[in-house]
């Protein structure tokens, strides 16, 4: 149905790990333990239009690759690498050994995405809808980063999240 090159943690870590060798500078952003299937296609789809090297999706309650993933990619599940993976502490561990940093995305992170280096390798980790990133994921990241927000409302859809963190990155790495 997509682009599915990883599934089963083994062979996600596989698959990883045969990326992270081949591509210099990666980013891969992963999506942890997103429930919405459009959240989730509206996310692959904006990492195919910003070139990110890998989309990870994890948890064990992920919807996988559904037809609403598909469709709300607008097929851009066929033209990125997807990885499913149910632990994403091994995933962490394995990006960390390939000295990949770890940005999670929060609303109340110490630092804003325009204040950070997106030049180098990095994982950008975006957590569930509701709550966020967990406290396991928050303990492994290198830094926590949010979006600076001046209006009452101080939270923004996990997509349009990604979709402005994913653009400062191309800003950083094509036009500084």
């Amino acid at each position: 149905m997509g682009k599915l090159v990883g599934s089963g943690d083994n062979k996600s870590i596989f698959v990883l790990k045969i990326l992270l060798s081949l591509v210099k500078n990666p980013f891969f952003i992963i999506l942890d333990n997103l429930q919405d299937s459009y959240n989730i296609g509206s996310c692959i789809r904006t990492a195919n239009s910003v070139g990110a090297t890998a989309v990870i999706i994890s948890g064990v309650s992920t919807c996988g690759l559904n037809e609403h993933v598909v469709k709300s990619s607008c097929g851009a599940v066929k033209d990125i690498p997807v990885i499913l993976v149910k632990n994403i502490k091994k995933v962490l561990i394995v990006l960390r050994c390939y000295n990949i940093w770890l940005f999670g995305a929060v609303i109340d992170g110490p630092t804003t995405l325009y204040n950070t280096c997106f030049k180098r390798g990095f994982a950008l980790i975006f957590g569930f809808e509701g709550s966020g990133l967990s406290v396991v994921v928050r303990r492994q990241c290198d830094c926590l980063v949010s979006i600076p927000m001046f209006g009452n409302i101080n939270s923004l859809n996990v997509a349009c999240c990604t979709s402005i963190f994913l653009y400062e990155v191309v800003r950083q790495r094509f036009f500084s």
